[in-house]
């Protein structure tokens, strides 16, 4: 299916606030992956989809996510409104036809992150949580550091979305710390390559 019959389709599936936020990220995600080496398609693609399931009652997501033989962890009984990542996954592979897994799980990680998370995972993440209708505090840093950084762009993120919930007195998913402490690893793991190669 073209773009343009994708975004008539969002239209019809999506409120109109979430249709444009989609837009969004989808301009932001084709940005950011031509910065980071990312393919632009699949970034752009993997940015307009990604809220797909999002719309749906959180009932709806359980009852999907428990159907297609999902691993459904405890935060997301509490919290059902996570699954519109990976049960949007699989309905846009199902209903669009799309099966590029590196667009699947891109999707599919874009709201609480987790392990083994590619560029093209990060730039969905970031896009999602940096597009220019987003105002929260930190943003404009996680904006700049996505240009310069993605590691680094999400450590920001990662931080603000552990404060968000922080301050809600509401769940924090392990996934989320996961990504956290993977990214971090990965930053002080570079860090000390260079380190060893400036001492020689």
């Amino acid at each position: 299916m073209e773009n343009e019959g994708l975004r008539q389709l969002l239209l019809k599936r999506l409120s109109p606030n979430r249709y444009e936020h989609s837009l969004r990220v989808a301009d932001l995600a084709a940005s950011l992956a031509a910065k980071h080496g990312v393919a632009e398609n699949q970034a752009s693609l993997a940015g307009l989809l990604h809220d797909y399931g999002r719309d749906l009652p959180e009932e709806k997501l359980l009852y999907l996510a428990r159907q297609k033989g999902m691993a459904v962890h405890p935060v997301d009984c509490l919290v059902p409104v996570i699954l519109h990542a990976p049960v949007g996954a699989c309905l846009v592979k199902e209903e669009i036809g799309i099966t590029d897994p590196e667009i699947l799980t891109a999707i599919a990680l874009h709201t609480v992150g987790g392990r083994n998370m590619t560029k093209l995972d990060k730039v969905i993440f970031l896009a999602d949580i940096a597009e220019p209708g987003r105002d929260f505090p930190g943003v404009e840093e996680i904006r700049l550091l996505a240009l310069q950084d993605l590691n680094l762009a999400m450590i920001a993120a990662f931080k603000s979305a552990i404060r968000y919930v922080l301050d809600k007195e509401t769940y924090i998913h392990p996934a989320t710390i996961d990504g956290f402490n993977e990214v971090l690893s990965e930053i002080r793991h570079c860090r000390l390559e260079i380190e060893l190669r400036r001492r020689g």
